[in-house]
């Protein structure tokens, strides 16, 4: 398959494009032209071209607009998980030191208390009460650490609202634009047949 190599009309950036497509965008302008071949040479024709051009740098702000809410949604999304993560894993914590404590008792119960008497069953309970609260403590996030997640927290979300009122500016000024421009292409048409 070859790769053809051309020039956008419209906005002279580089096209490259495979020799069978039919048609081919611009992906600077955003024009559309049909591919035609004749003799080995090969001609764009125009079939539709950017509303404006001086509305494709505010065409490519919204993009770019769009792509940065989307990495502040993923950023909000992955706080809010640390933060609602905290209970989970004390409830989790708690469930693992109950069912040591059980497995203990259940231990001592049938066999320790005999052998050793009743003195290593209590140790061995505090033992584990007391290790399975220290590693609650050393995973779970500290308060401090859970209110600078909040904040920043808050701050992206601050962020994500502005860029959202900016996305419908530019939203709003591509339509005024674009409605104006077919406005003004309807009067040029006029003028064409004499209506004007």
């Amino acid at each position: 398959m070859d790769i053809i190599k051309a020039r956008c009309p419209e906005c002279a950036n580089d096209l490259e494009f495979p020799s069978d497509f039919d048609n081919v965008t611009c992906a600077n302008c955003g024009s559309a032209y049909l591919v035609r071949e004749y003799k080995g040479a090969f001609n764009l024709s125009i079939i539709e071209a950017h509303p404006a051009g001086e509305n494709r740098p505010v065409r490519q702000e919204l993009g770019d607009l769009d792509e940065h809410i989307a990495e502040l949604n993923s950023e909000i999304e992955a706080l809010k998980s640390k933060e609602q993560g905290a209970p989970l894993q004390l409830g989790c914590s708690l469930f693992g030191i109950f069912f040591l404590a059980v497995l203990v008792m259940t231990f001592f119960m049938t066999l320790g208390i005999r052998y050793f008497g009743k003195w290593p069953f209590y140790v061995s309970l505090a033992v584990i009460v007391g290790l399975g609260l220290l590693r609650m403590r050393q995973k779970l996030p500290a308060p401090a650490e859970t209110e600078r997640l909040r904040q920043v927290r808050d701050s992206l979300q601050n962020d994500l609202a502005s860029l959202e009122i900016e996305r419908d500016d530019l939203e709003n000024r591509i339509q005024d634009s674009g409605s104006r421009i077919s406005v003004e292409q309807e009067q040029k048409d006029a003028c064409r047949r004499g209506e004007h």
